[in-house]
């Protein structure tokens, strides 16, 4: 037996449990009446259905696999620790926790009694849901993300069936059974349990790699609830979306771009290709319309019946831009112009090798007969001097490409100085 007897009384007889609402693999849900106010109130109570089982008086949680005692004692400490912190936020779109009790080996927490169904019954009741009440929805549910996720809580499992609406259209986003907590850092620091539901989980969380969740995890889920209520059907997986992009996606007619755009683009399979914050969201929805400022106008001038031309002033060439203009066009030639600078570099290098090698007043050499670098190679070659051959390549090396940069330098003044004196002339 998995959930607590009608009728069964908890917390010092103050709650007496009047139905059961639902189970899960981590939780039940009870309406429960408490005593002295006789209000209804709903209470979660933390049950690894999965190792959990009840003891002799109904009531008492067993762990069936002694393996699992560690695993279950800190699941529940974080249970309790994200009981105390739901309890810290005050936003009428998440359900609203007021306390938190220990008790038959187990934790439990109060929390509203929500009236209406949630987002999956109405759609299997054949609800259609309209472009406005999707963009009212929508609206709900990222005004309770917000809430949350300054306190550093991911809701880690949000899907129609945890968004509950009244006949009034108010949406109140329900069980945080698998939501994880951050630090200051935005580091994920606790789970009550490892849970997601395919198709409405990102990656990251199929992955189980922490230090990926974040705000734009949630707003995956979220994207994809709202594509399953617009289109009734199951929102594509990640794969499909990483292989078929925006066709993975069918949408009906009626529903405008920037709702399209809001789940398209949040159920991206790289993080930062999605919204990272409401801010980034509600761009996508709200897209920017506000134009340019419009110019105060001038007023116009009394017309004079014998108007005097006001003549042009010439415009005087600042000397310093003028000559910036003309140095930046020459260099230009020589270094930005498509292949011109490496056909004059070529050229400097060729004239420059035949210089070093064929001219004779700059060769000094102790074989006999040698009159230029030439023939000092091929007589060192033929003794066998190779020391002498790379001694003398390395030289050649340096000074032609030495020669040639301060000749590329020196024409490029020139061909400047020509530009000046012509102008000097016209």
């Amino acid at each position: 037996m998995s959930t607590l007897k009608v009728g069964t009384f908890l917390n010092n007889n103050k709650y007496k449990i009047i139905r059961s609402i639902k189970s899960g693999g981590f939780g039940n849900t009870y309406e429960v009446e408490e005593i002295n106010t006789h209000k209804r109130f709903a209470m979660k109570e933390y049950f690894r259905a999965a190792y959990c089982g009840r003891g002799a008086d109904s009531k008492t949680v067993v762990i069936n696999n002694p393996l699992f005692q560690d695993e279950y004692d800190a699941c529940k400490k974080k249970f309790k620790k994200e009981a105390k912190r739901l309890k810290e936020i005050h936003n009428a779109n998440v359900v609203k926790v007021y306390s938190m009790f220990e008790e038959n080996n187990t934790c439990y927490y109060i929390m509203d009694l929500l009236k209406g169904k949630n987002l999956r019954e109405y759609l299997e009741e054949g609800e259609k849901f309209s472009e406005s009440q999707v963009i009212k929805i929508l609206d709900q549910i990222l005004h309770a993300l917000k809430s949350i996720h300054d306190k550093g809580i991911y809701h880690m499992d949000i899907k129609p069936e945890n968004i509950i609406m009244d006949i009034h259209g108010h949406c109140t986003l329900i069980d945080f059974g698998a939501s994880k907590q951050s630090d200051v850092d935005g580091r994920t620091t606790t789970s009550s349990m490892v849970a997601f539901t395919p198709r409405y989980a990102p990656p990251e969380q199929l992955d189980g790699d922490k230090s990926k969740w974040g705000p734009w995890t949630d707003y995956y889920a979220l994207a994809a609830t709202m594509y399953n209520i617009i289109t009734n059907k199951t929102p594509p997986s990640s794969s499909d979306i990483l292989d078929y992009g925006k066709s993975a996606f069918q949408f009906p007619a009626g529903f405008k771009n920037e709702i399209k755009d809001f789940i398209v683009k949040s159920m991206q399979r790289r993080i930062e290709l999605r919204p990272q914050n409401v801010k980034d969201i509600n761009k996508i929805l709200n897209p920017a319309t506000s134009p340019s400022p419009t110019p105060k106008p001038t007023p116009s001038p009394a017309a004079n019946p014998n108007p005097t031309p006001i003549p042009t002033p010439i415009p005087t060439p600042n000397p310093d831009s003028t000559q910036n203009s003309e140095t930046s066009n020459i260099f230009g030639f020589f270094w930005e112009d498509n292949g011109c600078s490496f056909m004059i570099w070529i050229m400097l290098m060729i004239i420059t090798a035949i210089i070093i090698f064929y001219f004779p007043s700059i060769v000094s050499s102790k074989y006999e007969g040698a009159d230029n670098l030439y023939q000092v190679f091929v007589q060192a070659w033929d003794n066998g001097n190779v020391h002498e051959v790379i001694k003398n390549s390395i030289g050649a090396i340096i000074c032609c490409n030495v020669i040639s940069f301060f000749s590329y330098i020196i024409l490029a003044y020139i061909v400047l100085l020509i530009s000046k004196i012509k102008k000097w002339f016209e």
